[in-house]
């Protein structure tokens, strides 16, 4: 079985063992093997509540913050080490994220009810397991091709809506689509050293097609290979979805054992999906499994 959760903290221990260094995702992903990146970056995400990079530059300024009362050391030598360039960029990161300055913070000598990011131990990891109940399908997808819009997006830059907005008024103009077939959001899948939430990977809406007839100006052409899928099944308004995508990568993965295939997940619309009628919608997500 996949232990996410002992991989998870050897990636906490990782980062605490080496704070005084210039680490990033690239460097904490590794100590993830069972996982890619991309993968890794959703469930850190899911299970911390905040992306490898911010969770990093959190803890070095929570030790900054403690050297800063604790310690003679010059904010300038204290800021290098925290991986700033300068006093002047340390100052004014600490300040957004504490609320006072490095100064104003030592001339106190004593700790203040600061939110500092103290480091995860297993049982606190453990019990951030949690939430809904959703058991997912475990299905064999065949083949299908999709027509429609593609573009870049990222964590931090989320462009899809925007995809979809330009998207469904041309719906109407793929010549040769599947009767029935619904409609997909394709979420291309990274497999990449440096990723962080600004990597940007290939997004594509569309409608699935047979994929024969002359392509409308400006859309494309995507076939999916024949693949098996967990599918967890979303009910109720779209604002709620990212409920349902803490609960996969939070809850349900960790605990499953399920390996993550290096492929493309998406989401899957059909007639049982409606923005009109919210609470009875229901959408599907297929999240790819390994062979």
């Amino acid at each position: 079985m996949t232990d996410y959760l002992e991989q998870l903290h050897r990636c906490v221990v990782f980062v605490e063992s080496h704070l005084d260094e210039d680490i990033g995702f690239r460097n904490v992903a590794s100590q993830a093997a069972y996982l890619s990146p991309w993968h890794f970056h959703r469930v850190f995400e899911a299970v911390l509540g905040l992306t490898v990079t911010e969770y990093i530059r959190e803890r070095k300024l929570t030790t900054a913050a403690y050297a800063l009362v604790e310690s003679d050391a010059r904010i300038i030598d204290i800021a290098l080490q925290s991986g700033y360039e300068s006093q002047e960029a340390f100052s004014r990161a600490f300040k957004r994220r504490f609320g006072t300055a490095p100064g104003a913070y030592r001339e106190r000598r004593i700790h203040a009810s600061i939110p500092a990011r103290q480091p995860y131990s297993m049982e606190a990891l453990r019990s951030m397991i949690g939430g809904i109940d959703m058991e997912p399908t475990i299905v064999h997808k065949p083949e299908f091709t999709i027509v429609g819009l593609e573009g870049p997006s990222s964590q931090a830059n989320n462009r899809i809506p925007a995809l979809w907005d330009a998207f469904l008024p041309r719906g109407g103009e793929i010549k040769d689509p599947v009767p029935g077939g619904g409609s997909y959001g394709i979420c291309g899948y990274l497999d990449v050293k440096t990723m962080d939430e600004n990597t940007e990977w290939t997004e594509t809406v569309g409608a699935e097609a047979y994929g024969k007839a002359p392509l409308p100006q400006g859309m494309v052409k995507k076939t999916m290979p024949a693949r098996r899928y967990a599918v967890f099944c979303h009910k109720g308004a779209l604002d709620t979805l990212r409920t349902t995508y803490d609960y996969i990568y939070k809850t349900y993965l960790p605990k499953s054992g399920l390996a993550l295939a290096h492929a493309d997940d998406f989401e899957y619309y059909d007639q049982r999906f409606s923005l009109s009628d919210p609470e009875r919608s229901e959408m599907f997500i297929y999240i790819p499994l390994a062979d």
